[in-house]
């Protein structure tokens, strides 16, 4: 079956694309096609980083103490040496945390997390998520959230919900007909069918970071603890007492589909100047370059934030960014 194309495709070049896959379950062969263009491969290719900058990005990004809800550097941080998953900006939170920690902690063996924390280190990604943050909490009046902490930031958490997906749609649409799947349980329904199915097919395919939900929720909404914890970050915010400058902070509530991530984890994000400022000279709009239609202008909305968030990731077929997971089967060739 088809792999990554091999076309060396120099920039203003175009060219189709044409494979015969044969579909040995339904015995027919399909055609196919796929444009390449250049300029989109060329102007992709920018946007991702050598591996010195995406360490070095990772090794930037602020995160959030699980317990006192600081907000530190990444390379200050104490991890949980059991899950890997619990942040502490200090030997003294940590210990003191146990006591609640303790309950949720185990040895998760999801890539979901780590592949969070390298998502919103990526300058590309983190962004694009501002963007689509600001839509979604009308964080408009720029100079007015210099002064004071926006109104919708104290009564919303930023609620990002976190899944691995097939990397290649073609590949996942060949490999569905080719693999031989368990039988049918009786009484089983429509959605645990293709659960299981799902779960055959992630040992033969590629699976990438996706975003699954971009939404926001009340605090009433929220578990107490991560309300606790929003309030401290709008409260340091607030105080200015942050290690970043930055015309508002949100409160993002990360969960993994998988539920590897619990109740969630908190997590404070800045959102940049620069944001703002593009939303107000592009008129909320975002500039895009499709290999089919060519040039493309969208209106930022937080579902299109998290289909242009999703797509960067899986154009990324060389794995620049890291948030690839292998298969853990082979196919035959």
């Amino acid at each position: 079956m088809p792999r990554r194309s091999t076309l060396n495709v120099a920039p203003g070049e175009r060219v189709v694309e044409t494979r015969s896959i044969p579909l040995p379950n339904e015995g027919r062969t399909v055609t196919y096609i796929r444009p390449i263009d250049g300029d989109v491969r060329h102007s992709y290719d920018l946007t991702l980083p050598t591996e010195p900058e995406r360490r070095q990005q990772l090794d930037a990004l602020e995160t959030t103490c699980i317990s006192c809800a600081k907000t530190v550097n990444r390379t200050d941080i104490k991890v949980c040496a059991r899950c890997k998953g619990a942040r502490y900006c200090s030997k003294e939170c940590q210990i003191f945390h146990w006591k609640v920690h303790k309950v949720d902690c185990g040895h998760s063996g999801s890539a979901i997390p780590r592949f969070i924390e390298r998502a919103l280190a990526d300058r590309f990604i983190s962004f694009h998520l501002s963007l689509g943050i600001i839509n979604l909490l009308a964080l408009t009046q720029s100079h007015r959230t210099r002064m004071h902490v926006n109104t919708k930031t104290l009564e919303f958490i930023v609620r990002l919900t976190f899944e691995l997906d097939f990397a290649n749609i073609h590949e996942f649409l060949t490999r569905f007909s080719e693999i031989e799947f368990p039988p049918e349980v009786e009484g089983e329904s429509q959605e645990e069918k293709m659960a299981r199915r799902t779960a055959v097919l992630a040992q033969h395919l590629e699976r990438c970071l996706s975003i699954k939900e971009l939404n926001c929720a009340r605090i009433a909404e929220v578990p107490v603890e991560v309300w606790a914890q929003h309030e401290k970050i709008q409260h340091a915010s607030a105080s200015q007492s942050l290690p970043f400058a930055a015309p508002v902070t949100v409160t993002l509530l990360l969960l993994a589909a998988d539920g590897s991530l619990g109740d969630g984890k908190v997590q404070a994000m800045s959102i940049p100047e620069t944001a703002f400022e593009h939303i107000r000279l592009s008129n909320n709009t975002v500039s895009g370059h499709s290999t089919i239609f060519g040039p493309q202008t969208y209106k930022i909305t937080p579902e299109q934030t998290r289909e242009n968030i999703n797509n960067h990731i899986r154009l990324d077929r060389e794995n620049k960014l890291k948030l690839r997971v292998k298969p853990t089967k082979r196919a035959s060739t």
